[in-house]
């Protein structure tokens, strides 16, 4: 049996272009308009850590080519999902979560159940959790009225 021992694609960048030619031309085929890569997607995908190697490649250009609005894949139609792993403080997370809150009630006009139910949908696409469990903080926020200017 021969092996081979191929890097990463994170290793092999000089291969992106290329590879990223042979799946739009791939998918042009099969597409009712062909698309082309944006500079700003290029960039993007080159400073992408491939975690998931040349498959996740293929799948972000498939879906790219289906997303994007006019043949042109920019950057915002590319289905990228971070890879780092930074150390979160708590305190940035409640900060984080009461602005969020906030940002929801003003643009509810402090309508609690609506803004519960908006911020709830914000916590299901990202974490699914309940919407009792994005709600409940609000009180402890004393965040339950809008500013006075908004009243």
């Amino acid at each position: 049996m021969w092996l081979q021992n191929i890097p990463p694609l994170r290793q092999r960048l000089e291969d992106l272009p290329v590879l990223v030619t042979e799946f739009l031309r791939e998918f042009n085929d099969t597409a009712r308009r062909p698309a082309e890569m944006a500079t700003d997607a290029m960039d993007a995908l080159l400073q992408h850590d491939w975690p998931g190697n040349v498959r996740e490649l293929r799948n972000v250009i498939e879906r790219a080519t289906i997303m994007c609005e006019d043949g042109m894949i920019r950057r915002d139609d590319l289905s990228l999902r971070s890879t780092s792993r930074l150390h979160v403080d708590s305190t940035k997370l409640e900060h984080l979560e009461r602005s969020t809150i906030e940002r929801v009630l003003r643009e509810n006009n402090g309508n609690k159940q609506a803004g519960g139910a908006k911020a709830g949908d914000l916590a299901d696409a990202a974490l699914h959790p309940s919407s009792a469990d994005v709600v409940s903080p609000i009180a402890s926020y004393h965040c339950c009225q809008p500013p006075p200017s908004e009243r």
